[in-house]
């Protein structure tokens, strides 16, 4: 929730397409370095990156959308 918050404060110098791209490749990112954890610690700092990508995505996606 913290990640949406400070997504959403924050003024955007790009346009909306490309913050799009980025979010879903951050979360990609997160979500394949879950895949390759080598131990539970570096999964659990994946599943945190990947929860924090989740809420800027998913707001991104819905301005688009609008």
């Amino acid at each position: 929730m913290l990640a949406g918050l400070l997504y959403g404060m924050r003024p955007w110098p790009r346009a909306l397409r490309h913050r799009v791209r980025r979010c879903v490749a951050a979360f990609g990112l997160a979500v394949a370095g879950m895949a390759a954890a080598p131990d539970l610690v570096w999964l659990a700092v994946a599943m945190v990156v990947a929860g924090a990508t989740i809420t800027p995505q998913a707001t991104a996606h819905s301005m688009a959308s609008s």
